[in-house]
């Protein structure tokens, strides 16, 4: 029977305890100033509540091959603090001890006291979700209340902990499956709405799962919001770029495609498709796109090139450590970063550049002899040695003219 109320606790991006009782509430979270370990003696307690824990147990958990003078008595003092929690000025107990009992070398939580955890209720959901495969709606149904109480990896204040880093990962790839499962039943309803909403969440959390990023390019471009879809998608390139130094891949290269020939397919007049095509965010200098866009650019050269003659020149900048090893990540991002500062205020407004790699940029250098991009560049480098003028690192580029397309007939 419940004599003591209830503890609500969450452990999904952060953990918090809510006391209810007498119709009050009272609330404590790690994110208040206190001990790391006294938090992990407390969350380990909680997570195991309903049954005892040796001391011994809890003695590794805190110190494991660390050498403390005395960790039974630290036990204690750890222990007197998390009891202390439970007072008045804490979570509203009277009889702090009645919460955390001690018997038979363990400590345990009062039974009488409810304890409710969030990864349970996930783990819940998750199981009949899973068992309810055949029934279309109740599956989703309990596949978005999981979903709705993952707001975050599992503990993370203490994430580097033995004990919680494979429930981290454990809870993470069960939350990015129920995410593309939950997606996929939405999709067969035409629930688009919703599954921007379900992968906007599940970006904000993990940001780096690229099929996320297509769903929700393919839900915005399902409502119509094609803008939109291509700005995210161009989000999307730069964003794996500069972190992986990856190119999209051969999926989002094809979604890519689609959005394309869904946009040219929209019956507008041409009054509103220029208005569409008027660069809105448009900044002096040259050009930045991403890589497929660039191709695209380069393609269309070529083909000019070849019936006007006109030539343009292809520039490679490569960021490299001086002393030939390589550049920490860091210093990587600091490096293309300075570098893309000058190129924006050095080269043209018709001049097109993309990031090819984590260290190198590509540069189309249109109108433009042999000669003429020589100096070019010599004039970027030139301005960028002036802006910084004792680098970590060294900048190399290369030049070659465009290939123009050539007429060819098969016999």
């Amino acid at each position: 029977m419940d004599t003591l109320g209830s503890l609500h606790v969450t452990m999904f991006n952060s953990c918090t305890v809510t006391h209810r009782a007498g119709g009050q509430e009272w609330v404590i979270s790690d994110q208040d100033n206190s001990s790391r370990k006294m938090w992990l003696l407390l969350e380990y307690l909680l997570w195991n509540h309903g049954k005892p824990v040796p001391r011994d147990a809890l003695l590794d958990l805190l110190w494991g091959d660390e050498s403390a003078a005395d960790p039974a008595n630290s036990l204690k003092g750890l222990l007197f603090r998390v009891r202390a929690m439970f007072g008045k000025d804490g979570l509203g107990f009277e009889n702090l001890k009645q919460v955390i009992l001690y018997q038979n070398g363990s400590y345990f939580f009062n039974e009488n006291i409810t304890i409710e955890l969030d990864t349970e209720a996930f783990e819940q959901h998750y199981r009949a979700a899973e068992s309810m495969l055949d029934h279309h709606d109740t599956c989703l149904g309990h596949m978005l209340d999981a979903l709705a109480l993952y707001r975050g990896d599992f503990l993370p204040q203490n994430s580097g902990n033995r004990w919680i880093t494979p429930l981290n990962v454990y809870y993470h790839s069960r939350f990015l499956k129920l995410c593309t499962d939950a997606v996929d039943l939405m999709r067969e309803d035409g629930r688009h709405e919703e599954i921007i909403q379900l992968c906007r969440h599940a970006i904000a959390i993990e940001p780096y799962d690229e099929n996320l990023h297509r769903s929700l390019i393919s839900a915005l471009a399902a409502t119509g919001s094609m803008h939109s879809a291509m700005q995210h998608y161009n989000y999307t390139t730069e964003l794996f770029m500069n972190q992986f130094g990856v190119t999209p891949s051969a999926e989002m290269t094809a979604l890519y495609r689609e959005l394309s020939k869904a946009i040219q397919s929209q019956e507008q007049d041409l009054q509103s498709v220029r208005e569409d095509l008027q660069e809105t965010d448009f900044q002096r200098g040259p050009y930045f796109c991403g890589y497929a866009t660039f191709k695209e650019v380069y393609h269309l050269s070529a083909r000019s090139a070849a019936r006007s003659g006109e030539v343009v020149q292809l520039a490679m900048l490569t960021v490299q450590s001086l002393s030939g090893t390589p550049l920490p990540k860091p210093q990587v991002h600091a490096a293309m970063s300075r570098l893309r500062d000058t190129l924006s205020s050095t080269l043209r407004l018709g001049d097109v550049i993309t990031q090819f790699s984590p260290t190198q940029y590509l540069i189309m250098l249109p109108s433009a002899s042999y000669e003429n991009a020589k100096k070019a560049i010599s004039r970027l480098m030139s301005k960028f040695q002036q802006a910084h003028p004792r680098p970590s690192f060294g900048v190399q580029y290369s030049l070659l003219p465009l290939l123009p397309v050539m007429n060819t007939v098969i016999p």
